[in-house]
This record gives structure tokens, sequence and C-alpha cells, in this order.
């Protein structure tokens, strides 16, 4: 959630660039009587940390395992329901399972098995 307020703040001076903001209290109004952008930072977010938990699990099992286990497991993942759908929709889950889970378990496994 508070990288998806951070994200506002590039799109906010991008809009004072181009004209679409007058300042800060205008952008604020904007946001809320339309959230559009909040929704659209969040999907975006959400959906960068789903295809990073692929690519990170491709790596995991690639180094583990072997390319052809690590294409299977990519595969799998990306075809999961769970997971399409909550990174579709901007949910934490994927962002936290991403950060939390596939990330750390790529720092662990590289502490222990240093990648050539």
């Amino acid at each position: 959630m508070y990288v998806t307020a951070a994200s506002l703040v590039p799109f906010f001076k991008l809009g004072v660039l181009l004209g679409w903001f007058r300042g800060e209290p205008h952008f604020i109004r904007t946001l809320v009587t339309d959230a559009s952008p909040v929704f659209l930072a969040a999907r975006v977010l959400s959906a960068t940390a789903g295809v990073v938990s692929v690519w990170v699990l491709f790596r995991i099992a690639g180094h583990l395992f072997g390319k052809a286990t690590a294409l299977v497991a990519a595969w799998f993942l990306a075809l999961a329901f769970l997971h399409v759908r909550d990174s579709h929709f901007g949910v934490t889950d994927i962002s936290a399972t991403c950060c939390l889970r596939v990330l750390s378990l790529h720092a662990a496994i590289l502490e222990v098995l240093p990648m050539a």
C-alpha cells in the first residue's frame, strides 16, 4: 500500500508538467472525485510483482534443478488461477508473496549455493 501511494508522486509530477494539475490541492481534489489513477497504480504494481515472482521462481528452480524444471515451475505459477487473478486486481497478496517469500528464498539459496 505504501508503494502504491509512493507511485503517485511521479504521476503528480508528470501531471503538473503536462498541465493536468495546478498543484497539490488540485491533485488531491481530482483523486477524491476520480480515484482511477490510484487503482491503475495498484494494478500495475501488482502485475509487475506477479511477473517478477514468475521470473524469480524460474531462476530459483533453474539454479537448483535445471532449465527444464525451471520452465515447468514458472509455467505452473504463470498459469495458477489465484496468482493471475490477484495480480490482475491489484491486491497486496502478490506483492507480499513476491517480496517476502520468493525473493527471500532466492536470497537464502544464493547465500548457500552461489550462482556461477
